[in-house]
This record gives C-alpha cells, structure tokens and sequence, in this order.
C-alpha cells in the first residue's frame, strides 16, 4: 500500500492542492518537516499571495522566513506594513492587483522597477479634487519591459500630460471611470487631447477598452 509520505518530493507539493485559505495551507504544512519543506515549493506559499487583514502576519512571516520568487499578489486594503512590503518586494511580483481610495498610495507603493511584471490592476475611487499625474519613480521610471496587461478602475494617471512616462511593452488597456465630466467642473474632467496621451504613454497597445460610466 502506497501512503502519501511514499511520495517523490516532487509530487508532495500536491498534497496542498484542495486547501481553500492560506490558514489552513499552514496548518496543514505544520504535520512534519517533509511537507513544510513542500509547502514551500506549493503556488500558494510561493507565488499565489492574496492579502486580506487577517493574512498580513503570515505575508510577512514568509518574506522574512523565505525570500518568495516572482508571485502574484492580490492586495485588497490599504494596510501600510503590507503596502511597504509588496513595495519592497515589487521586482519580484508577475501579476500584481492592488486595491485603495487614493490613487496616490497606489503609484507610490509601484515606486520602484518592475522586471517582471506582466500584468497590473489598479482599483481606486473617484475624487473631484484629483489631477491626472504621474510620479517619475512610477515603476521605477518606467522599468517595466515585460508589463503586457493593464486594468485600471478610477485610476487617471495614464492621462498625465504627453511625455510623463511610456510604457512600450503594454499591449492591452482597460480602463473604466464613473461620474466624470467633459467640463472642468464637477469631477475629474476628460483632457480634449484624451486619446493622443493615452497613446502617448501606450506606443504598443494592440486592444483598448475605455468605459465612461455616468459621462456628463
């Protein structure tokens, strides 16, 4: 009879497959040194990091226990030790989804080079006070080469004035805003030369998809 401890090392990592949070990940990494030694090689403890509050401990106990590779990591609040850490970290990061009320904690947390990013979502909130502008440490001035995707709900920075950066390696854009306004009153105002920056700072994209929710 074959039990899972008669396993090649390289199969062990299965044995976390089924586990649906990464509590239960760790516990279950905890039955003896042999599979803590897999859990490590598992997409969720190596690559698939998705922080919500009560995972940041563990985020961080694995940066400091075990330098993660490239990951992918999905950040839905804004917590600072976290936001510090994926900031730290960012060269690291493939697929990266981050989630705040200021666009500006967004851009500085991607304040630093991105070689392997590939793709990028962007979630903030509408303010009527905001400019479109982008930091020139944005992903350490554009170091960026393998970024492909781009999904950006109520993000404005790709409508900084022409010149502010460029991303030639972007082949898809989506972006959706609501409440806008093509005026300079009541909300962020659409630029007349909207289209020109946007191409501007995508000379690559191949697919574009801009929805304007509530457009006034």
């Amino acid at each position: 009879m074959v039990i899972i401890d008669d396993l090649p090392n390289e199969l062990l990592p299965r044995v976390f497959d089924d586990c649906t949070s990464i509590s239960e990940f760790f516990r279950r990494s905890h039955v003896s040194k042999r599979w803590r030694e897999a859990s490590y090689e598992h997409p969720m403890y190596c690559r698939d990091v998705q922080l919500l509050t009560s995972d940041i401990p563990l985020f961080l106990k694995r940066l400091n226990h075990r330098p993660l590779q490239t990951v992918n990591v999905v950040c839905q609040g804004s917590h600072q030790p976290v936001l510090d850490a994926i900031s730290e970290n960012l060269h690291r990061i493939a697929q990266l989804e981050l989630h705040d009320e200021d666009e500006g904690v967004l851009l500085w947390t991607l304040g630093h080079p991105a070689p392997a990013l590939e793709t990028l979502e962007l979630w903030s909130r509408a303010n009527k006070q905001r400019q479109a502008h982008i930091p020139r440490h944005f992903l350490g001035g554009g170091e960026a080469p393998r970024l492909t995707s781009l999904k950006l709900m109520e993000v404005i920075f790709p409508f900084a004035e022409i010149g502010s950066a460029s991303f030639p390696s972007v082949r898809s854009v989506e972006i959706e805003h609501r409440n806008v306004t093509t005026g300079p009153y009541g909300g962020w105002a659409i630029p007349a030369d909207a289209l020109d920056r946007l191409a501007a700072m995508f000379p690559g994209c191949k697919a574009f998809i801009w929805s304007c929710i509530g457009l006034s």
